[in-house]
């Protein structure tokens, strides 16, 4: 028999309760990926995406490299848990029954967009207009004038 965390999530504004059912093992082996203070339990996607509505993710991780983002995936896919990958949380829309999984927000700590000799260098965080601005700026350091 599984240890499951059982908690409940009560929305502050509909009063609507949520119990969100994850094997207690999955939650400390995805915490310990990121770090205490890269993680979340039951966060309110609401507070994530454009449309401001959503219920809570169970694991709500904010990974800072390529490592830990494979490591959360592979302990997903080992676990059978859902794992869904955000970006700014633009043109998203999710349940206000949330979301029981782990959902990993990339655009906050792997949003660098750099330009190495010729090459534009952009990590998957990074937003479109930053990336286009920056090429502006930059283009007169490039041959080609990206």
């Amino acid at each position: 028999m599984c240890k499951c965390q059982r908690d409940r999530y009560k929305d502050p504004a509909t009063e609507n309760e949520k119990v969100i059912n994850l094997r207690e093992e999955v939650i400390k082996r995805l915490e310990q990926t990121v770090g205490n203070d890269q993680f979340l339990r039951n966060e309110p996607m609401k507070k994530h995406i454009t449309f401001r509505v959503g219920g809570p993710a169970a694991c709500f991780l904010m990974p800072s490299t390529k490592e830990q983002i494979e490591e959360i995936v592979h302990i997903c896919q080992e676990e059978k848990t859902p794992c869904f990958i955000l970006g700014n949380g633009s043109n998203l829309l999710v349940s206000d029954q949330g979301y029981d999984g782990a959902v990993l927000q990339i655009y906050k700590n792997m949003n660098q967009v750099a330009v190495n000799g010729e090459q534009l260098q952009v990590q998957a965080g990074a937003l479109l207009s930053t990336t286009v601005s920056y090429t502006h700026l930059r283009a007169h350091e490039t041959r080609r004038h990206l």
